[in-house]
This record gives C-alpha cells, sequence and structure tokens, in this order.
C-alpha cells in the first residue's frame, strides 16, 4: 500500500510539473465543415410520378442586386455519340433572315443615322455617259487670216521637163490649186519614182522642189548609201509634200506652196530599214553617219533644212524647202543659235 501511495503522488507531482508546458501549446485548428446540399422536393400534379430534386449550393456567389447572371446554353451532344468519340461543337448559325451590321467609320451619332439612312435606300442604277475625246486644235484653213508670203516665182516649163527627164524621174503633171485659204500650187507634179529608187507615197510639189529634191537623191542619197552603208536604196519614204497649212504668226506653211517635202525613213536593197526617228541618235553608227551626212548635202541644195535639232515637232523626219529663210540646222550648234 505504501508503494502504490508513493507510485500515485509521484505521478499528480509529475503533471503538476507538466501543467505549464501543456497550457503554452496550441490547439489543433478545428476541420472546415464540407458543403451541405439541401434537397427540395416539388410535388408533381402526376401522384403516380417521383418528386423532381434540385441541388443548389448554399455556398456559391449570389449575383449582385442589378445585374443579370450570365448563363451558357449546354452544349447539344447527339444520342448516338460512342464512348471516346471526339466532339466537335459547331458554331450556332443564324436564321436567314438576320441583318447584317454595316461597318461605319467613327463619327458624330448624326453622321451615323444619316449612314444608316442611306444604306437602308435603294441603289438606283444609272446608265453614265461615255466621256468625249477633245479634239485635238490644229489651226483652222477656215478662219481668216493675212497671207504675209507669197507663192514662189514659176519657171520655164521647157527647163522644167528637161531637168525632170535628166534626173530620171516619173511623175504626173498636177492641175494648179488656189483656195480661200492662201494655199496656192503652181507647176504642180506627183512624183513616184526617181531612177531606181521608188517614192512612197507620191510626194506633190511644185516643179522648182522636185528638181532640186530628184539632184538630192541621185547625187546624195544613193552615193552615200553605196559608201557608207554598202547597199543602194531602194525606196524612200516622204511624209509631207503638198499640203495647206499654217505655221507661225498665221503665215502659210512652205507646204501650202508646194515647196517643201519631209522625208522620214529610206529602205535599202538588202532589206535595211533607216530611220530618222530610231537612228539619228541611235546604236548603229553607220545608220547615224549616213542620215548626218545627207542632210548635210541638202544643207548645200536646198534653203532650210530642220532636223531633230531642231524642236521636238522634227523628231522623225527631214524638213527640206525653198523659202525665202538660208538656214541649215544639222548640228546642235546650228540650231540653238
Amino acid at each position: 500500500m505504501f508503494i502504490a501511495r508513493r507510485a500515485f503522488l509521484s505521478l499528480l507531482i509529475g503533471i503538476w510539473a507538466l501543467a505549464p508546458e501543456l497550457a503554452k501549446t496550441e490547439t489543433p485548428p478545428l476541420p472546415t465543415p464540407k458543403p451541405v446540399f439541401k434537397v427540395k422536393t416539388e410535388s408533381s400534379k402526376d401522384s403516380a410520378e417521383q418528386p423532381a430534386k434540385r441541388y443548389t449550393n448554399s455556398f456559391l456567389p449570389r449575383p449582385k442586386p442589378g445585374r443579370k447572371q450570365v448563363r451558357q446554353p449546354p452544349a447539344v451532344v447527339p444520342k448516338s455519340l460512342k464512348l471516346g468519340a471526339q466532339v466537335i461543337l459547331l458554331p450556332r448559325v443564324k436564321p436567314s433572315g438576320f441583318q447584317v451590321a454595316s461597318l461605319t467609320t467613327r463619327g458624330s451619332a448624326k453622321s451615323q443615322q444619316a449612314d444608316q439612312k442611306a444604306s437602308k435606300k435603294k441603289l438606283k442604277l444609272t446608265k453614265t455617259k461615255p466621256k468625249k475625246k477633245k479634239a485635238r486644235k490644229v489651226a483652222s484653213l477656215q478662219s481668216p487670216t493675212k497671207i504675209l508670203t507669197t507663192p514662189p516665182a514659176t519657171i520655164d516649163p521647157g527647163f522644167c521637163q528637161r531637168e525632170l527627164a535628166r534626173h530620171r524621174v516619173t511623175y504626173t503633171v498636177v492641175d494648179p490649186i488656189r483656195n480661200a485659204q492662201g494655199c496656192n500650187l503652181n507647176q504642180g507634179v506627183r512624183i513616184t519614182r526617181i531612177g531606181a529608187v521608188k517614192i512612197k507615197s507620191a510626194a506633190i510639189v511644185n516643179c522648182n522642189t522636185a528638181i532640186k529634191f530628184a539632184n538630192w537623191v541621185e547625187n546624195s542619197v544613193q552615193r552615200r548609201a553605196n559608201a557608207i552603208l554598202r547597199s543602194p536604196v531602194s525606196t524612200l519614204h516622204q511624209y509631207s509634200g503638198y499640203s495647206c497649212r499654217y505655221r507661225s504668226k498665221g503665215k502659210v506653211s512652205e507646204h501650202g506652196y508646194g515647196n517643201a517635202i519631209d522625208i522620214g525613213r529610206v529602205t535599202l536593197k538588202d532589206g535595211r530599214v533607216v530611220s530618222v526617228d530610231k537612228d539619228w541618235d541611235g546604236e548603229w553608227q553607220d545608220h547615224a553617219s549616213f542620215l548626218k551626212a545627207i542632210t548635210h548635202d541638202a544643207c548645200d541644195i536646198f534653203q532650210l533644212v530642220l532636223t531633230p535639232y531642231s524642236n521636238a515637232a522634227h523628231h522623225d523626219h527631214l524638213h527640206f524647202d525653198l523659202g525665202k529663210w538660208k538656214k541649215c540646222e544639222a548640228t546642235r550648234e546650228a540650231a540653238a543659235n
């Protein structure tokens, strides 16, 4: 008995000594309560059916007053879908009667309303008339002008016939031309060939110009072609002979008297074509040398010689006339002066 009492006392003393330490230890946190689901039953009209159950979570956040809770519609899955098959949810298609919103730029409310009203109106198809091309302005021959020049003097008809025969010119006589615009053609001839050179198209000039022109073709063009190009000329392309038109300050052009002729191209017997437009300052040096040579020769025969150096109007042809002005623009320096 004594031993049992002594052991009980020692146990009480140990508990009394450990009491302050046990008081310092924290109590473990209480476990969080699990969500409780309330079950609500609704009585059905048909007593044979079982009552339906609705599950509500009391811990879900409630929507604030004044705001609607957006709920997404459940995805429709076909009943015949097998387990494990891949489901592709396609977007819902609107019915055919919906209206497409029109894209408008940001602006004021009035401008947007005006755009919406304009879009509602039906578009009216209107036929637009094609624009008329503006007619190119050309000096009118019907306008009254002062004729400040006089037609060239005529030459002896016998001398004209002998010179044309000496240069082997094939021609026909043209009736005199006189009109109210001031153009005047006396002793006119239509040239179709000079020796072996065909004139294309036929040139109508006065007899004195025809003699000078035939002299230039026989003694300059054919000789320079054989020497520089190693081939004779077969065809000479002329762009304008007699043409009733004006030049600057209302004066009748030398073409209006049949006193001028324009040359644009030369065709050789071997088929080559030498063009003023392409070969005057072109890549073929022999072609350019040929054109420059026959132009310098023409300055000794005619009064006025105009070239691509003169102006843009003569970029594709050489102009020769027997007017009163003596000038040779075969070089840049001469054309600039």
